[in-house]
């Protein structure tokens, strides 16, 4: 997934389900979200399904692992739930999926939160002392995965521009 991202140039979203236990997940999945996303989104984003079964025989064990990993690394709790990640690497969006809300709703939440993030990367790169301080600690509370070993030399520009 992530040199397929970093290869396109387009940001990952990653829908999680339970499709063969989740009541929410099979709703979702009935509607076809999944295709309506692609059709509509598709230039914008990759689009993954990781989906965890417990009919474990509807799965090859490979795959499943693998998806269980994904659901741990990236704090899925509540199904469906979607997560938004830049090419770059940062987690910009997570959260459930309501079943009931308008997918060009929630597109627009995951855009506008894009657009945040970006923002303040831009805040970062071209602010020193101080404000450099604030718009890294900013950043950090508007990602999902601050703590990732990726952000060490970020960590060390805010130490490096502290007064």
């Amino acid at each position: 997934m992530k040199k397929e991202v970093q290869s396109a140039k387009k940001d990952a979203f990653i829908l999680f389900t339970g499709s063969d236990w989740d009541d929410e997940s099979q709703k979702l999945l009935a509607k076809r979200i999944d295709r309506e996303l692609f059709l509509r989104y598709g230039k914008q984003f990759l689009f993954y399904h990781v989906d965890i079964v417990r009919n474990e025989d509807a799965m090859n064990a490979k795959q499943l692992k693998t998806n269980y990993l994904l659901f741990s690394k990236y704090g899925v709790g509540d199904l469906p739930h979607i997560v938004a990640r830049c090419f770059e690497g940062d987690v910009y969006y997570s959260s459930h999926l309501d079943t009931n809300a308008g997918i060009d709703d929630v597109m627009n939440n995951v855009i506008t939160q894009r657009k945040k993030v970006q923002k303040l990367k831009d805040e970062i790169r071209f602010s020193s002392s101080v404000e450099k301080i604030r718009a890294i600690d900013t950043f950090f509370s508007s990602i999902y995965n601050a703590d990732h070993a990726m952000y060490d030399d970020l960590r060390m520009q805010a130490i490096e521009a502290d007064p």
